[in-house]
């Protein structure tokens, strides 16, 4: 039990890092996708960019906190949170390139 809750808890970090660095890589495409005006699209290039820290440090702080229950149930629902995440950004970018950035 303590193996599979220490395996989910380095998935979750390393699913949370995974998951900033997707959206700062596709940052433009995403941004492109939900606002197709290329007015201050660079501004919220910025803007999105620079939440991500705190899209990190949430989801450490909500793995660490569904650490301190020991239950693996909890750390799988933020796992599939995190790949829920991941490929929703995935597909918002993809209709960005669509769109032609």
């Amino acid at each position: 039990m303590d193996l599979l809750l220490s395996l989910l808890f380095g998935l979750n970090i390393i699913l949370s890092i995974v998951d900033a660095a997707v959206a700062y890589i596709r940052a433009p495409r995403i941004v492109a996708a939900l606002n197709p005006d290329s007015e201050g699209r660079e501004s919220w290039v910025k803007t999105l960019r620079s939440l991500l820290p705190f899209l990190v440090a949430f989801y450490v702080i909500l793995t660490c906190y569904a650490h301190s229950f020991a239950n693996p149930g909890y750390l799988a629902l933020i796992s599939l949170l995190l790949l829920g995440d991941i490929l929703v950004q995935l597909i918002i970018s993809r209709r960005g390139e669509e769109l032609g950035h």
